[in-house]
C-alpha cells in the first residue's frame, strides 16, 4: 500500500511544573530523543532526520506550531522515508498564572504534609477513594482480581445507610465482622489490604513528619540567629566573635533562601496549589480549568485532523496529570454527546495509542491532597462516580480493540513520582491499561536530579522511541508492572541517621562548642550518600546491564 505523503504521526508533549520558556522543555526532550535515535540502525527501526519547525491551521483555524521530522530507514542499501512525525508542545504555562503570599503557601504546605496522619487515624469507612485505590494496587500482589471485586462490593455495601446504622463506628473491626458474614473466605486478603494500606500511610506520615520537623527546625534556628544579630547590632555594635559571625551568616543565608523559595513558589508551588484546589471558587480552580481546557483543545485539534494517523501523548511531572485529565475529559464528553458527534470524537480518540507518563505525581496528588472525608454516604458515592478513570475512552472504547495504554515511568529516588493506581476506579477495569515501570535516572539518588533526568535513561526512551517511530512497543517490552530490585536508599533507618547527622552539624555550628563535629558529620553524610549511590548502580548494572553511559 502506497504511503500518503501528507499523513503523519502526532506526538503531543506536556511539559512539567514551573514557568519554562516556550520550547525549552520540548527541546530538551528532543535532544534525548535524537541522541537515542543516533544509536539505532537505519536498517532496523530507523533514525530521525530533517528536523524542521512548522505551523498549520487545525480545527478552529488557529495557528498550531510543531516540530516535524522524518523516520528514515534503509531498504536494499538505499535510504527511504517511512513516516512523517510531528511533535506538538502543550505549552500550558501561560494558562496557569497566579500569585500567593508566603504565609498562605506555608500553611498550605503544612496542612498537606499532615494529611497522611489524618488518613492514618481516620475510620475505615472514611476516604473510600484512597482505600479502594490501594486495593486495586494490590491485585496480583497477594490478592486476586476476583477477591478484589468481592471485597470492593462488600466495602461499598458497608457504606450504605442500612449498614451505617448497624455498624456506626465504621472501623476496620466492624468491616471485618461485616465481611465474615458475606465473604468469609476472603478475610486473609482483607487483612492484607489493611496491613498494606496502613503501612503505606505510616511511611507517608513518617516522611511528612521528617520534612515538617526539619523545616520548623531550620526556621527556628534562622529566626533565633536573625534576632540575635539585630540585638547585637543595635545594642552592642559590631562584635566580631564566632557567635556574632554565625548569626550574621545564618541570617543572610535565611534571607537569601527565603527569597529564593518565595520567588520559585510563584512558578513551581502555585502550579501544584492550583491543580489541587478542592473548591470551585476562586482564581486557582479557574486556572486549573483553563489549563485542562487548553489541553483538550490541542488534543481535539490534532486528533481530528484527517492526516493524523495515530497519536502518542507524553507528559513529564505535573504535565502527566494535565494530559491524563484532558484525555479523560474528552473521553467523557464523547460518551455524552449525540451519536454522530460521539462517533467522530471516539474515532479521533482512538488514534491515541500510548500515553507515556514520566515522573508523574498523579498518585502523590491523589493520596496527599485527598479531602473527601465526608460522613455523607451519598456525597462519597457521587465523588467516586465523577472521578475520571480508565473506564473512559481512549482507554476503553466500546466494541473496539484499539484501546490506549498508559506506560508510567517512576523512580524511588524521585520523591514526586510513584506508581499509578488511582486512575483505576473499579477492580474490573482493564489491568493492562496502566503499566508501571520503575526507572533509574542517571542522577539518582539525588531527588531533584532524578526527577529531571528520566529521559536520559535509555530504558525510558526506548519504548517512547519505538512507539513514536513504529506505532508499537519494543518486542522485548513486557506488558506488566516491573520493579527494579534496587536497595531501598531512603529507608526509615537511613532517614533517621541522616537527620541526626544534619541536626548535629547544625547544632555544632549554632553553639560553636565542637567545630570538628561539623566536618565529621559532613564526611559521614557524603560517605553514606556515595556508598548508597554506588551500591544502587552496581546492583542495577549486575541485574539489568549498564544501559546508559553515566
Amino acid at each position: 500500500m502506497k504511503r500518503d505523503p501528507k499523513a503523519y504521526t502526532a506526538v503531543i508533549y506536556f511539559h512539567g511544573i514551573g514557568n519554562p520558556r516556550r520550547h525549552v522543555s520540548l527541546a530538551q526532550f528532543l535532544d534525548y530523543f535524537d541522541r537515542f535515535g543516533e544509536r539505532q540502525g537505519k536498517d532496523q527501526i530507523g533514525k530521525p532526520r530533517d528536523f524542521t519547525y512548522g505551523s498549520d491551521l487545525l480545527g478552529d483555524q488557529e495557528p498550531t506550531h510543531y516540530v516535524s521530522f522524518k523516520r528514515v530507514i534503509e531498504v536494499a542499501g538505499k535510504p527511504r522515508v517511512a513516516k512523517n512525525i510531528r511533535i506538538y508542545e502543550a505549552y500550558w504555562a501561560p494558562e496557569s498564572g497566579g500569585r500567593a503570599n508566603a504565609l498562605f503557601l506555608a500553611f498550605w504546605l503544612i496542612k498537606r504534609l499532615l494529611n497522611p496522619l489524618v488518613v492514618l487515624f481516620s475510620r475505615w469507612r472514611a476516604f473510600p477513594g484512597l482505600r479502594l485505590s490501594h486495593l486495586h494496587r494490590l491485585i496480583g500482589q497477594g490478592i486476586t482480581q476476583a477477591q478484589a471485586q468481592r471485597i470492593e462490593r462488600a466495602y461499598r455495601d458497608f457504606e450504605n445507610w442500612e449498614n451505617r446504622s448497624t455498624y456506626r463506628k465504621g472501623s476496620f473491626t466492624e468491616f471485618r465482622e461485616f465481611c465474615s458474614k458475606r465473604i468469609s473466605g476472603d478475610l486473609q486478603a482483607i487483612d492484607r489490604w489493611k496491613y498494606k494500606f496502613r503501612s503505606y500511610n505510616y511511611s507517608l506520615s513518617f516522611y511528612a513528619s521528617i520534612v515538617t520537623a526539619c523545616s520548623v527546625f531550620i526556621i527556628l534556628i534562622i529566626a533565633r540567629s536573625f534576632s540575635n544579630f539585630l540585638a547585637n547590632f543595635y545594642d552592642f555594635g559590631f562584635r566580631l566573635n564566632h557567635l556574632y559571625s554565625f548569626d550574621a551568616t545564618a541570617s543572610a543565608i535565611g534571607l537569601i533562601l527565603g527569597g529564593y523559595l518565595y520567588a520559585k513558589g510563584d512558578s513551581y508551588v502555585l502550579d501544584v496549589v492550583a491543580w489541587t484546589a478542592d473548591t470551585e471558587r476562586g482564581e486557582r480552580f479557574q486556572a486549573k480549568d483553563r489549563v485542562v481546557k487548553y489541553g483538550q483543545s490541542l488534543l481535539r485539534r490534532v486528533t481530528s485532523d484527517p492526516r493524523c494517523q495515530e497519536c502518542v501523548v507524553i507528559g513529564h511531572s505535573l504535565g502527566t496529570s494535565i494530559a491524563s485529565e484532558a484525555l479523560l475529559r474528552e473521553g467523557r464528553l464523547a460518551l455524552i454527546t449525540d451519536d454522530a458527534e460521539a462517533k467522530a470524537r471516539i474515532s479521533a480518540l482512538a488514534k491515541v495509542k500510548y500515553v507515556f507518563t514520566v515522573g508523574s505525581p498523579v498518585d502523590r496528588i491523589f493520596y496527599l491532597f485527598q479531602t473527601d472525608s465526608s460522613f455523607s454516604h451519598r456525597y462519597s458515592r457521587l465523588i467516586e462516580e465523577q472521578r475520571l478513570a480508565v473506564d473512559l475512552p481512549p482507554f476503553a472504547i466500546p466494541q473496539s480493540k484499539a484501546e490506549a495504554r498508559i506506560v508510567n515511568f517512576w523512580s524511588r529516588f524521585d520523591p514526586i513520582s510513584s506508581e499509578i493506581s488511582s486512575l483505576r476506579k473499579n477492580s474490573s477495569d482493564r489491568r493492562d491499561a496502566i503499566i508501571n515501570i520503575e526507572a533509574l535516572p542517571p542522577a539518582a539518588p539525588l531527588p531533584i536530579g532524578s526527577h529531571t533526568s528520566f529521559f536520559a535513561d535509555a530504558a525510558v526512551m526506548k519504548p517512547i522511541y519505538w512507539a513514536t517511530m513504529t506505532g508499537r512497543l519494543p518486542r522485548d517490552f513486557q506488558l506488566r508492572d516491573k520493579v527494579r530490585k534496587l536497595p531501598l536508599f531512603f529507608g526509615r533507618g537511613s532517614v533517621v541517621a541522616l537527620l541526626l547527622i544534619f541536626t548535629g552539624a547544625f547544632w555544632s555550628l549554632a553553639t560553636w562548642t565542637a567545630p570538628a563535629v561539623t566536618g565529621i558529620t559532613a564526611v559521614i553524610g557524603i560517605a553514606v550518600i556515595a556508598y548508597q549511590r554506588r551500591a544502587a548502580l552496581k546492583k542495577h548494572s549486575d541485574e539489568f546491564g549498564d544501559f546508559i553511559q553515566r
